[in-house]
């Protein structure tokens, strides 16, 4: 379902975005999924500055960013931050 949630922000259709997270959400409930969790709240990020709530975007993709580079996932941390950069700059006026 990330994937799926991907695609869609990829593809600027946010619309089936929210109801998406939270299904994801339910799902990692009580799980010790730390990386689909943690790639969760990269996504929401993402979605929260689509949306025009940039500075809690910011946070939550930055947090996501930090944590993967924390536990040595330096390639998916470098991944991320360089979408992030591109996204940030999209977002723009």
């Amino acid at each position: 379902m990330m994937n799926l949630i991907n695609y869609f922000l990829e593809a600027n259709h946010l619309a089936p975005v929210s109801s998406l997270i939270k299904d994801v959400d339910q799902v990692l409930i009580n799980q010790n999924y730390f990386y689909d969790k943690n790639r969760l709240n990269y996504l929401k990020g993402v979605y929260k500055i689509k949306i025009g709530k940039i500075e809690e975007g910011k946070q939550l993709c930055q947090e996501a960013i930090r944590l993967m580079a924390h536990f040595g996932a330096m390639d998916i941390a470098n991944i991320l931050q360089t979408e992030f950069d591109t996204l940030l700059q999209d977002s723009q006026p």
